[in-house]
């Protein structure tokens, strides 16, 4: 990749890992100065979600450009500044002020039920910058693992690290005090030796018990408990990069993972009028991935997902039942119905694209689903 160059990745394969069957992403590094601005050029899009993120080098986001954030000016140019610069700009042009010179993009546009289009609009997506910008190189940083976190060599670069990028939430001075007191003391080899242990024995394990509990679940569904914005909750914030890098906020995006499921067994799902995905996202899917090597499991009709555009049968007082079998149930609609792997587990996601204000707040999460036996309809969840 190159700074300021945009990259239109192919839409996601069926057959890829843990397909991404929903949107077209593209993305960017994205370099400004004080005397240079990003201008991202967003084409018209209408009945399509899509948003154009922007995140910092902490994993927080800056920016979503899209008609929700920005109602009287939805496309068209965006100049992403400096805050506190003066650029000359386009006219027309909407500024987007950010603190940080190096920022991460990344469009996300609906495929629809005509993803020709979305390719089409996701190449119509571009950057431009107006001026030669002056990149500086990153600080140097160890290098580690998910399976082996760096130890006491984080602190050797610890000032370098922040002052190279600003942090967005606000009263952060009093912990970068104690970095930058701890990054001085480690010069005394047996102070560095006692702040290796520390990290060892006590730092990386409450961590990794953090990675743990950065999900709450409720209805046999799991999610993120926070994403994208953190205030001052650095290690929820250092989790979410740790598992889930460049995560969107959740006013866009919410993903829901279910427990892994048997596929002989059929599972319903009923979602009451009140509670319907399209009810609760402006847009939604559900995926059936084999739990371990998280695939789409295949089928003779080709369809992997059922999502907005699904001919969907909704029952007489408004309610929709899906079914996850490994053959078509009696009990919903063939078209309510995915394919589920015999004598293997799987798992289902959902994703809620710009959720409700309770989905957000953890009030509410997909219906639970309901094993055999059948003989009633599941608790009310509106």
């Amino acid at each position: 990749m190159r700074w300021n160059a945009i990259v239109h990745r192919e839409p996601d394969s069926a057959w890829q890992v843990n397909p991404d069957l929903d949107v077209v992403t593209s993305d960017a590094w994205v370099a400004i100065d004080e005397s240079n601005c990003a201008l991202i050029e967003v084409p018209e899009i209408k009945r399509r979600y899509y948003t154009v993120q922007v995140v910092n080098g902490w994993g927080e986001v800056t920016a979503n450009i899209n008609e929700r954030t920005s109602p009287g000016h939805p496309y068209g140019t965006f100049a992403l500044c400096l805050v506190g610069t003066s650029v000359v700009l386009p006219k027309g042009t909407q500024r987007i002020d950010v603190v940080n010179k190096a920022s991460r993009l990344f469009a996300h546009i609906e495929r629809g039920a005509n993803p020709a289009i979305a390719v089409e609009l996701q190449n119509r997506t571009t950057i431009a910058v107006t001026g030669a910008v002056q990149v500086e190189p990153p600080p140097a940083a160890p290098a580690f693992t998910l399976e082996v976190l760096p130890g006491v060599e984080v602190f050797d670069q610890a000032d370098a690290v922040l002052a190279s990028e600003a942090d967005v939430n606000p009263n952060m001075e009093p912990l970068q005090a104690k970095v930058r007191a701890a990054s001085a003391a480690i010069a005394d080899p047996q102070t560095r030796a006692r702040v290796a242990d520390v990290v060892r024995v006590q730092a990386i394990p409450h961590f990794m018990a953090e990675v743990a509990a950065m999900e709450m679940s409720g209805w046999g569904w799991t999610r993120l408990r926070r994403a994208g914005t953190y205030g001052q909750n650095f290690l929820r914030r250092s989790t979410v990069n740790y598992a889930r890098l460049w995560a969107n906020s959740m006013a866009e995006v919410i993903s829901f993972a279910s427990d892994e499921l048997q596929g002989s067994v059929t599972h319903l799902q009923t979602f009451w009028p009140s509670s319907l995905p399209h009810a609760k996202a402006a847009y939604w899917s559900v995926t059936v991935l084999d739990a371990k090597a998280l695939r789409v499991v295949y089928n003779a009709f080709d369809r992997y997902q059922l999502n907005s555009h699904s001919p969907l049968r909704y029952n007489k007082d408004g309610s929709l039942t899906l079914a996850f079998s490994p053959t078509p149930s009696m009990h919903a609609p063939k078209a309510n119905w995915l394919r589920t792997p015999v004598r293997k587990k799987y798992r289902l996601i959902y994703r809620y694209y710009r959720p409700t204000e309770d989905v957000v707040a953890g009030g509410m999460y997909p219906a639970p689903l309901l094993p055999p036996p059948y003989d009633s309809r599941i608790a009310r969840t509106d």
